[in-house]
């Protein structure tokens, strides 16, 4: 972790905001100050911040009530705004990683890249086959904006947007640690959005938010028993406001409770069984629910019913030393599920090595170029200083300063010859540079058969997943079109040159694969050589259109320079005749 002072955890959720500040000394991790107020409602719907005002004047009445002098904040965020992929890449230093990161992640989030701000993370490198593991998470620019913006009209300083998931695993990782050789799953139940974080041998394997969470309880509660938000709230948890904890809840409560546990658990469990079918980790060995509705005792009974796995809320303040000369420890027991995500934040530092969504990059570089300036025009101001001070010196000063100037005329041949020097280190860093771009093409020659295959198996590949065909969608691809009406007979590639064969039930169906491939980074200039209708020997009165096509494959960064420079392609074709 960075040096430094921990930022204040500034959590804003759906129905409530959570502010905490810890401090870090040799004797562990103490709770200095926390905190928790209430939103009105619908002043957080959907993650969109509807009523900003109300939620600056609680913040800054939470700092002003807990006389915070600290102004620095850890914020975080969820929902399908965000996007996080484990993605497998080739090995390559942070430099390399850093300028290619963005072209990398078009093909994984489903919003223009230009709308996002990204972040990523790498998880393990695995030398023996030359790739690398990287977490990469993207959020939609207006809604980091807009948390950042709301902090900062409460006189804070946000320096870190973080994602709400990977938060909670922050703090468990302090709390719990990761036993060796399992996979657990931490699941975050808010009011509107349902978290989910599969950590595999202490490495996030799958995410996913699932549009629902406690507000269901309380809506269907309304609904069901005609009782007001409050009343509702109340039943929710187990009793009513006002009445004793051992007040009898209604059987109707009960009834509406669990059948709410039972779509929630069944929402969750859909997910668990998609990583399960789809991951080659271990099975599950445990479940950690955190969250206001982690306190609803259906629904935890209704999780390990269905997913046949122990579930137990998590303590975010286990590994925390908590003054109970400072704080209400039966209060400390009651917020501890809904304090998982502030915690998580409360242990984040500026400048740390976890994501950040904030384009704290871009901002280090416009501040390095405000003190160049400023630097530059310190230097000027000493040079008038100067001048003017020859310019007032004597006549018996002249000669020394004729002096001064054979001196610089000396230095001056000198940096003259310097400068050819330089001018033939740049030829040679020139000559560097070229090599370097065979070498790069060498690198991606031994990845890029597998990404280019990996390309055609997408575009092959039938989908359903909703989320599989808005990216289709964002490729301007037919989202509802059968692969399985066209087969690829032959694929052969020499020296970045395809050919491939094959036959398609209709003309349309060619056409939409000649599109997916127009359409792909990894296929340029594509030709249709043939395209004729044939009846099937094997299989008589079938006619199939049999097709002939050309491609140049493009295995990366590398490639797309030296089609540009006209080594590869069509351009170079001319070039040899």
């Amino acid at each position: 972790m960075a040096r430094g002072k921990n930022a204040l955890g500034l959590d804003i959720g759906t129905s409530s905001i959570k502010l905490v500040q810890l401090k870090e000394s040799k004797k562990g991790i103490q709770l200095a100050s926390f905190s928790m107020a209430p939103l009105p409602s619908e002043a957080i719907v959907d993650g969109a911040v509807m009523n900003s005002g109300a939620v600056v004047d609680t913040i800054q009445a939470m700092v002003a009530a807990q006389k915070l002098k600290n102004r620095e904040c850890a914020l975080s965020i969820s929902g399908h705004s965000v996007i996080i992929k484990k993605i497998s890449l080739p090995a390559m230093t942070p430099e390399e990683l850093d300028e290619s990161i963005k072209w990398e992640a078009e093909q994984y989030i489903p919003f223009d890249v230009n709308d996002v701000y990204l972040d990523y993370q790498i998880l393990q490198t695995r030398p023996e086959q030359g790739q690398m593991d990287v977490l990469l998470v993207a959020a939609k620019k207006e809604m980091v904006d807009e948390y950042a913006s709301v902090a900062r009209e409460a006189g804070l300083e946000p320096v870190v947007v973080g994602i709400d998931c990977l938060t909670i695993q922050q703090g468990f990782e302090l709390n719990y640690g990761y036993p060796p050789g399992e996979t657990i799953v931490l699941i975050n139940i808010g009011a509107s959005t349902i978290n989910i974080n599969v950590v595999a041998n202490g490495l996030t394997t799958f995410t996913r938010d699932i549009a629902m969470g406690g507000n269901q309880f309380t809506e269907e509660l309304q609904k069901q028993l005609n009782v007001s938000y409050d009343e509702a709230e109340a039943y929710k948890l187990g009793g009513e406001r006002g009445v004793d904890a051992e007040s009898v809840v209604p059987q109707e409560v009960e009834r509406v409770v669990s059948a709410v546990s039972e779509q929630m658990a069944s929402e969750i469990h859909r997910s668990l069984d998609f990583y399960m079918a789809t991951s080659s980790e271990g099975r599950i060995s445990r479940i950690y629910l955190s969250g206001g509705s982690a306190k609803i005792p259906a629904l935890a009974r209704t999780l390990e019913n269905r997913i046949g796995v122990a579930c137990e809320l998590i303590d975010p303040f286990r590994g925390v030393q908590v003054d109970p000369k400072l704080f209400n420890l039966d209060y400390i027991n009651q917020v501890r599920p809904l304090a998982a995500v502030v915690l998580g934040l409360g242990l984040r530092k500026a400048g740390d090595f976890r994501i950040n969504l904030l384009p704290v990059k871009e901002a280090r570089k416009r501040e390095s170029g405000k003190q160049f300036l400023a630097l530059m025009g310190i230097a000027l101001l000493i040079l008038v200083g100067v001048m003017y001070y020859w310019q007032s010196e004597t006549e018996a000063e002249l000669a020394r300063i004729e002096g001064q100037n054979n001196k610089i005329t000396a230095q001056l041949k000198e940096a003259e010859a310097k400068s050819k020097q330089i001018a033939l280190m740049q030829a040679e860093k020139d000559e560097l540079e070229k090599q370097k771009v065979v070498l790069d093409g060498l690198l991606e020659g031994q990845a890029g058969p597998v990404k280019m295959l990996d390309e055609l198996s997408v575009m092959l590949t039938p989908v359903s997943d909703p989320i599989q065909k808005l990216a289709q969608e964002k490729r301007r691809w037919n989202p509802d079109w059968d692969p399985k009406r066209l087969w690829v007979m032959s694929f052969v590639e020499s020296s970045r040159k395809l050919k491939i064969q094959g036959y398609a039930r209709t003309n349309d169906d060619l056409a939409e694969f000649l599109h997916r491939l127009n359409t792909s980074k990894h296929f340029v200039e594509v030709r249709l050589n043939l395209s004729e209708m044939v009846e099937l020997s094997a299989v008589p009165g079938l006619k199939l259109v049999r097709f002939d096509v050309d491609a140049l494959a493009l295995y990366g960064p590398a490639d797309v320079k030296r089609l540009a420079a006209g080594d590869i392609g069509a351009a170079a074709e001319r070039k040899k005749k």
